[in-house]
């Protein structure tokens, strides 16, 4: 993986900013059936492709996300940081992790017929990468 540290107009360091060795070795998947091998084989491939997205953070408008990822065993370790609004080259499957993570957001609903509270959960995302370009 290749490591592009971007900068904004005032310093600020953005992208992927550190890749470190992971001290875990990969096996290959070797202690898998040749059937679930060849699922993860494919679902690494693609994963690991890289595409262009813009880093959206739905709560605070000058917002970052940090984060480190190294998605299958044996891979470096690679530390991001990205800035709401940029657009970054990431891989498939960064962008897999931070846009399937949710909090749920606890909200009271008054119910206009029995004038009742009701308590209503509701799934909030705060991180989000959208496409760009395609």
């Amino acid at each position: 993986m290749r490591k592009l540290i971007q900068v904004t107009a005032t310093g600020e360091e953005h992208g992927c900013l550190k890749v470190v060795a992971n001290s875990e070795q990969t096996d290959g998947f070797n202690n898998m059936k040749p059937e679930t091998k060849a699922k993860a084989e494919k679902m690494k491939k693609e994963e690991a492709k890289i595409v262009k997205g813009r880093y959206i953070n739905h709560m605070e408008r000058n917002g970052k996300l940090e984060m480190p990822y190294s998605r299958w065993g044996g891979e470096p370790i690679s530390m991001w940081r990205f800035l709401n609004g940029f657009e970054y080259d990431v891989p498939m499957g960064l962008i897999n992790q931070v846009n399937g993570t949710y909090f749920n957001k606890r909200s009271e609903r008054v119910d206009p017929n029995t004038k009742q509270v009701t308590n209503k959960d509701s799934r909030i995302k705060q991180h989000e990468f959208v496409a760009v370009g395609f």
